[in-house]
């Protein structure tokens, strides 16, 4: 996956504790790490074969968007 441009919650109609919550699991699962700088965390995904999961996931759920 490419790095994408930062995303705020308010975009995602999200509350900013809940986004926090969820990416405080993912980093305990090491599934993304964080970087601060600032005031901001900046989170990525925390290795390539955590990367082509996500790429075979999103392969995988727009064939089966293809199929309906």
């Amino acid at each position: 996956l490419s790095p994408a441009e930062p995303i705020r919650p308010e975009a995602l109609d999200l509350s900013q504790s809940l986004v926090s919550h969820h990416l405080r699991l993912l980093r305990g699962a090491r599934l993304v790490r964080g970087e601060r700088q600032a005031k901001h965390i900046f989170y990525s995904i925390a290795d390539q074969h955590v990367s082509q999961v996500l790429q075979d996931m999103a392969v995988h759920i727009s064939e089966d968007k293809a199929d309906d």
